[in-house]
């Protein structure tokens, strides 16, 4: 691997161009939208195998949806097809699961000797990307591929060629990718992707330190020199040429030098020394910034509040592109309108509940009841204050965000709880790297060095010494 650091210039060459078309024109709202709803729900399902007996089981809704939409989400801001499962991967996938989760280790080549070993399971081991962690949650952490040398993980999950794929998930994952049909024919890759892209992107794939990448199959990358602007002004980066066969014949890495993206900055990446030049623009946007809630209701005098607007052009029920809109008041408080930031509830005799987003409002103060409860999200504000008998309880923090707002205290009652805490930023780190499909097709799977192995292996014995989650 080739490391360089770049002087960078200004680059204006014909070439390959990706831009944003007037087909494209509400491209912001959607990719936010879709970004907030498919985040929602990121449940694992339960798996109900038994490790002692080595039956594989099988993992219950809506974990293997859960995390098909994760992976199809990640495809549709690259603007790639989406992919489907099939029954017969899925199964070898799961015993692949099975097996990493028992033996103590990960590896895309397990021996015969491994416990619960299968020969459907071995096949999905060098077919699959393989995680210590559970199938919902390793797509995220395939995306960041942070620390992986070859960044396949990532690659595999954009390829071209991807699809139908495998899912299975123990307490640790296989994704099945390789021997995919898939025939997007997209010239080259990147991500993070040309046009507009949630920046909570940036953060949930630790972008700024895991690299972003560019990857084809027909366009050699391998004397590339890159040029990252914003606003005109030259961003120094550092390009590491990849591994090939990884998910896509040729891919480099570009690491940001001394500075880190920023919402609402648009970056032009230019890309020469290649048959034929690159140029595309990422648009880091602010989804809470992108389409504001609409006003709730007035309630009557003895009626309900009127319930929060839904966020501007959006269809009724569905989640908010941008702030939900605050509720209205009356007897009782009615319920905030949703959004990437939630609006706060009415007040009313029992405070209305907070609308739900990743930043949540603060639940309304009661006037005779309980205090509203705080909104879901990484920096939720608590419930109000209820004046008699309780306060309103905290917000439960997103994963990845901190934890929930306290409870407002009531005025002849006690104080609201605290909202749980959302788990620490990144997720499990329980990874290794990827089976590759080289050039001439054929597949195996690369020894990943011995660095990886060894700290893969001490945070999977560090995850099995946790308590069980099934």
């Amino acid at each position: 691997m080739r490391m360089r650091r770049l002087k960078l210039s200004a680059f204006m060459a014909f070439g390959v161009v990706a831009s944003t078309s007037a087909a494209h024109a509400d491209r912001p709202a959607d990719v936010c939208r879709r970004w907030t709803a498919d985040r929602v729900d990121r449940s694992e399902g339960t798996w109900t195998g038994n490790a002692d007996a080595c039956m594989a089981g099988d993992v219950t809704e809506p974990g293997r949806t859960n995390a098909l939409k994760i992976l199809n989400l990640y495809r549709f801001l690259a603007e790639m097809p989406e992919v489907t499962t099939e029954a017969t991967r899925n199964a070898n996938a799961q015993e692949c699961a099975l097996m990493q989760s028992v033996n103590g280790g990960l590896s895309h080549t397990p021996p015969m000797t491994w416990k619960c070993y299968t020969a459907g399971g071995a096949e999905a081991s060098g077919k699959s990307n393989i995680s210590g962690g559970k199938g919902v949650s390793s797509i995220d952490l395939y995306m960041t591929d942070r620390g992986q040398a070859q960044m396949g993980h990532r690659r595999w999950c954009l390829a071209n060629s991807l699809g139908p794929v495998g899912l299975g998930s123990a307490t640790a994952s296989c994704f099945w990718n390789l021997d995919g049909t898939g025939k997007a024919g997209k010239a080259f890759i990147p991500w993070p992707p040309s046009g507009p892209v949630p920046f909570d992107v940036f953060k949930v794939n630790s972008l700024d330190t895991a690299g972003w990448t560019i990857q084809s199959d027909t366009i050699n990358l391998d004397a590339a020199t890159v040029t990252v602007s914003d606003a005109g002004q030259d961003r120094p980066v550092a390009v590491a040429i990849l591994p090939t066969g990884y998910g896509s014949r040729y891919a480099i890495k570009i690491t940001p030098t001394g500075w880190t993206a920023q919402a609402g900055h648009s970056y032009a990446v230019s890309v020469a020394g290649t048959t034929m030049p690159i140029a595309y623009t990422v648009d880091a946007i602010d989804c809470a910034t992108v389409d504001g809630g609409g006003a709730g209701g007035a309630g009557g005098a003895a009626g309900a509040g009127g319930a929060g607007g839904t966020s501007g052009g959006m269809d009724a029920g569905g989640s908010g592109r941008g702030g939900g809109g605050a509720a209205g008041s009356g007897a009782s408080g009615g319920a905030a309108g949703s959004g990437a930031s939630g609006g706060s509830a009415g007040s009313g005799a029992s405070g209305g509940g907070a609308g739900s987003g990743t930043t949540g409002g603060g639940g309304a103060a009661g006037v005779t009841g309980s205090g509203g409860s705080g909104a879901s999200g990484g920096s939720s504000s608590g419930g109000g204050a209820g004046r008699d008998p309780s306060g309103g309880s905290g917000g439960t923090g997103d994963a990845g965000n901190g934890g929930g707002g306290s409870g407002g205290a009531a005025t002849t009652g006690t104080g609201g709880s605290p909202g749980a805490s959302g788990r620490p930023a990144g997720g499990p780190t329980e990874t290794v790297g990827c089976a590759c499909r080289t050039a001439d097709r054929r597949t195996r799977a690369f020894p990943l060095g011995l660095g990886i192995v060894v700290v893969a292996a001490a945070a999977f014995r560090a995850r099995r010494r946790r308590p069980p989650s099934v």
